[in-house]
């Protein structure tokens, strides 16, 4: 992630909008290539109002399809969450667990928007640090920033292939089922899958140990493939 803008200086924070959606438009333009996404600024709703980060997140989109977050103040005013990608939650420190699982779940409940929860402690390798991660990895976070135990995080449905791809599946049967009435290949369709993708094909023999087969694969392609077995 490339934050476009400091929460420590007032000077560049007043500065006119244009000049900082110019700025914004150049740091796409060198780094695009080389992060994953953008935060428009730390804790913007010290110097910016709502409308003004809205308004700049809108003009970023323009320049990158990045996703683009926005971090707050603990005291996480969402208006201005309204066209971002991502929230970054600053919670607070010293946090109690009861009292982090708290502002966690309000904040999830509150807004549809996928969670980091990015500032919990000030340091990041204590068993303190590594708790409250796994707690907002367990609560339905999407990323955390202070440090956690597991791996995996976040408890948002995993697209299978099989409902990434469910209409060209059945688009893809179609054409093969009606290739199987006209060309008379050997019933059933054969469909392998895995978890990246999957083929639907047909076979048909044409002596003992000799067989051809056409298959359809996610990406759009066919094969055409001949089998001889001894």
């Amino acid at each position: 992630m490339d934050s476009v803008m400091a929460d420590d200086s007032p000077s560049l924070a007043a500065l006119p909008l244009s000049t900082h959606k110019a700025h914004n438009a150049e740091m796409v333009r060198r780094l695009d290539s080389r992060v994953d996404g953008y935060v428009i600024g730390l804790e913007v709703d010290e110097y910016w109002t709502a409308a003004q980060t809205n308004e700049l997140i809108q003009d970023l989109k323009q320049h990158t399809n990045k996703p683009i977050g926005v971090h707050l103040t603990p005291t996480t005013p969402l208006e201005y969450v309204t066209h971002a990608d991502v929230l970054y939650l600053q919670t607070g420190f010293g946090l109690t667990q009861e009292q982090f699982r708290e502002k966690v779940k309000a904040t999830l409940l509150a807004t549809s928007k996928p969670v980091i929860v990015s500032e919990y402690s000030l340091q990041s390798d204590t068993a303190y640090a590594r708790a409250l991660g796994d707690i907002a990895c367990e609560m339905g976070a999407v990323g955390t920033g202070n440090g956690r135990s597991v791996n995996i995080c976040g408890q948002r449905e995993k697209i299978h292939w099989y409902k990434e791809y469910e209409t060209e599946i059945v688009v893809a049967g179609v054409v093969m089922a009606t290739l199987y009435a006209v060309s008379r290949f050997d019933p059933p369709l054969q469909l392998r899958a895995t978890e990246d993708g999957y083929q639907i094909g047909v076979v048909k023999k044409i002596t003992k140990n000799q067989s051809i087969g056409l298959n359809y694969r996610n990406d759009g392609s066919y094969i055409a493939h001949y089998r001889f077995e001894f």
